[in-house]
């Protein structure tokens, strides 16, 4: 999951290079093992982005949309109080 997001964001490129994967002589419908580089972006990228790609990929997901969702406030940090 978390290489297909760095292929998403465009950071990592195949370099065009394949060979035989071990499980091909056992399934024929195994794919070959592809081999990627860093592309330009990935090399701009910084070190907390790597360190969440998700949180690049959809930056409408951040802190204050679960924080909305799961109903805590979002200036104490605590849930509210349920009332009988």
């Amino acid at each position: 999951m978390y290489f297909n997001m760095l292929k998403k964001l465009e950071w990592v490129a195949t370099t065009g290079e394949e060979e035989t994967s071990t499980p091909q002589s056992y399934y024929e419908d195994f794919e070959s093992r592809r081999y990627y580089r860093l592309s330009q972006k990935g090399i701009a990228a910084l070190d907390h982005e790597w360190s969440n790609p998700h949180r690049v990929l959809y930056p409408q997901f951040d802190l204050e949309y679960f924080r909305r969702r799961e109903g805590i406030s979002t200036t104490s940090g605590k849930r509210p109080l349920k009332t009988a």
